[in-house]
């Protein structure tokens, strides 16, 4: 554990996680941002001279923007290079595209056009049906498809779903856990020094765990199936909390399953945990991600 970090041990970590609908998540490739995101000039759309994902969505969503809907909050992060286990994924867009991720829906959005259309289509139809259906706002025009139309499809596809839409939109499902450690230097030092500690912890577990099951066939009958589909880790932008450092919030897909095949209890969900040490990561993996079970002393919240 560094030292010399004031982390606040006081106060009742129960109910601070920040209240949100939807949480945006933009792969940007990079491990640290301006203290706001949306001030950022450092993206990867800054080589093709395009503007700022997270900006554009903040101005569209934020008060006096096209669809701000108070009932309807959508939290909007940045975050680094997804690991996975033993695979450094490199950010997709390299050109005139982004990727993001929206949870608690566990979808991942490829190829979302660096225009202002491609920016409005990605909320309409992965951030803001929800709403819609709900009878909330009326921000999708007429014949567009509400959002639980569009999980049913890639629920049952198991690839990348190309949406006829225009602009066009490819989305695929998220199938491992999500574990995203805040790690955002510029807004709090904090986090800054603990979160890359945290996501090297997490992903020594991965991989101690991949190097002992590397040899098992990958079947149906394989009770150790799970770990070979581990879990995915990043760094993340601000999540609000940064005296309860380490922050962590782990998003399960919704067809989760424990080792015995049974529904897991989290599926669907997203813990956040703050206060997070060395120490604890073993634990959150072994009793969080593989059993489903909360540690209440961490806990901030449940999505």
């Amino acid at each position: 554990m560094p030292q010399g970090l004031d982390i606040d041990y006081n106060r009742n970590l129960s109910g601070t996680m920040p209240a949100y609908a939807i949480h945006v998540v933009i792969r940007t490739g990079r491990r640290d941002w301006s203290s706001r995101i949306e001030d950022d000039p450092h993206t990867l759309e800054e080589h093709i001279g395009g503007g700022n994902f997270a900006r554009s969505l903040k101005d569209l969503l934020g008060r006096g923007g096209k669809y701000h809907n108070p009932d309807h909050p959508v939290l909007i992060s940045n975050i680094s290079t997804i690991r996975s286990a033993k695979v450094d994924l490199t950010p997709y867009p390299k050109n005139d595209f982004h990727v993001a991720h929206v949870y608690p829906n566990n979808i991942k959005c490829d190829k979302i056009p660096n225009t202002l259309e491609g920016h409005e289509a990605f909320l309409q139809h992965f951030v803001l049906a929800d709403a819609h259906s709900a009878n909330k706002s009326k921000l999708l025009s007429k014949g567009e498809r509400p959002q639980r139309e569009i999980m049913s499809k890639i629920n049952s596809h198991s690839g990348m779903v190309d949406l006829k839409t225009q602009p066009r939109l490819y989305l695929s499902p998220i199938a491992k856990p999500s574990i995203f450690i805040c790690g955002h230097n510029n807004r709090d030092s904090r986090c800054g020094t603990l979160g890359p500690v945290l996501a090297y912890e997490f992903t020594k577990y991965i991989d101690s765990e991949m190097h002992e099951y590397a040899t098992l066939p990958v079947f149906s009958s394989n009770p150790l199936r799970h770990v070979m589909r581990t879990s995915d880790v990043a760094l993340i932008s601000h999540v609000g909390g940064h005296a309860f450092a380490g922050n962590v919030v782990v998003y399960f897909p919704r067809h989760s399953e424990l080792r015995d095949n049974s529904v897991h209890p989290l599926a669907g969900k997203g813990v956040w945990y703050g206060r997070v040490e060395p120490k604890h990561v073993w634990g959150i993996m072994k009793e969080t991600v593989e059993k489903g079970v909360i540690i209440e002393d961490l806990l901030r919240g449940v999505r």
